[in-house]
């Protein structure tokens, strides 16, 4: 009877390993494999790679965007247009950008000056006058002066002196606010003339700005007796070593005639 009993022993131990292998994989069910899903940056690596340039021979060059420069000079040109403007709006576009070379005729260098810039100088109640009577002869010459007296101290490395005043106008131009357009036109015309011929005799390594003559004038009667002082009284007064002491002693009191000039050299404080 031993046999048998080990024989049933055997099959029972067999049914219930059976049994658990069973319930084990019932509960624990196997494991898929996860599928590895690119990055976002393999992703884009990927596309770079399979991108494919064409030749040098065959790429088109982008046009290059225009500069701020350019965006603003159409702009204001445009708002000239809508403002009635239209001679201003021509003149005003066809200014070369800051960073476009100009052309300039042979004899009109002078050119180079665009008529906006010019007109920017002048007090805000000159401006007015001015473009509103843009085309007058008078006002032509007087923007031509401008324009060589403008020039002419670029040239000379010599920078317009700023005002004090709550518009930021130049000195220069600030001395001129008793003035009326057309009234004064011709004493506008020969005031910018001679500050032309006086800038033009300083010494450009002494007088790096336009403060030396601006300080010593005022009054109407003080740009009155500049516009019609003598060209040698001028030059002679401009190329004095002692320009810049001279002015001094003559702030707001008018440019000195050579008589008065040369009495304040010969003080003994030099």
């Amino acid at each position: 009877m031993q046999p048998a009993l080990s024989s049933n022993t055997a099959v029972d131990s067999s049914s219930s390993a059976s049994a658990e292998e069973r319930d084990a994989a019932e509960n624990n069910p196997p494991q898929r494999k996860r599928r590895r899903m690119a990055t976002g940056h393999e992703v884009l690596q990927r596309a770079e790679a399979s991108r494919v340039s064409p030749p040098p021979s065959q790429q088109q060059e982008q046009p290059t965007p225009p500069s701020m420069e350019q965006r603003q000079v159409a702009g204001l040109a445009v708002g000239l247009v809508e403002a009635d403007r239209p001679e201003l709006a021509v003149a005003f576009a066809k200014a070369p950008a800051a960073d476009e070379p100009m052309e300039i005729e042979a004899g009109s260098a002078a050119e180079e000056i665009p008529l906006e810039n010019i007109i920017a100088n002048f007090l805000p109640r000159h401006q007015e006058e001015i473009r509103q009577r843009l085309n007058d002869e008078d006002i032509q010459q007087i923007l031509n002066e401008v324009r060589s007296f403008l020039k002419m101290l670029k040239d000379n490395d010599i920078k317009l002196s700023p005002g004090r005043g709550r518009i930021p106008t130049p000195s220069l131009f600030s001395r001129l606010s008793r003035l009326t357009l057309p009234k004064d036109a011709a004493l506008f015309r020969k005031f910018f003339e001679k500050a032309t011929l006086f800038f033009s005799a300083v010494n450009p390594t002494e007088t790096k700005n336009t403060g030396c003559l601006s300080t010593m004038l005022k009054s109407n009667t003080h740009i009155t007796n500049f516009a019609q002082e003598t060209e040698d009284n001028l030059r002679l007064l401009a190329g004095n070593p002692y320009l810049k002491q001279i002015a001094s002693m003559c702030n707001q009191k008018g440019v000195p005639d050579p008589v008065k000039a040369a009495e304040i050299i010969e003080w003994d404080c030099w």
